[in-house]
């Protein structure tokens, strides 16, 4: 089976306006802030880095960060030649439990 996998990097902060309109009891109201996050969203799935193909013989680097709105992590590799590029995003926003435990 092939999968395809899009990767967008802050994703959990490019959406957190478009996906409060989904939460219950809210009144679906698209302004300005739900028509930038819809805006920014189109132009990463188009936009660079390429995300670089991952190699056991390379110096491999993580980050990792986290906010109440969600947390992620990005897989950096040394290309030849070149300075750190990434390999892979991860990030995944806060269920609201999650958002009340944050300190």
């Amino acid at each position: 089976m092939n999968h395809s996998l899009i990767i967008i990097k802050n994703f959990s902060f490019v959406t957190k306006h478009s996906y409060d309109l989904l939460k219950k009891n809210t009144v679906f109201k698209f302004g300005e802030l739900e028509f930038k996050a819809m805006e920014d969203l189109k132009t990463m799935l188009v936009a660079d880095p390429v995300l670089a193909i991952y190699s056991h013989n390379v110096e491999t680097e993580l980050l990792c960060d986290a906010s109440i709105y969600g947390y992620g992590a990005i897989l950096l590799q040394r290309q030849p030649g070149e300075k750190m590029h990434p390999v892979m995003y991860f990030s995944k926003r806060t269920t609201d439990c999650e958002m009340r435990c944050h300190s």
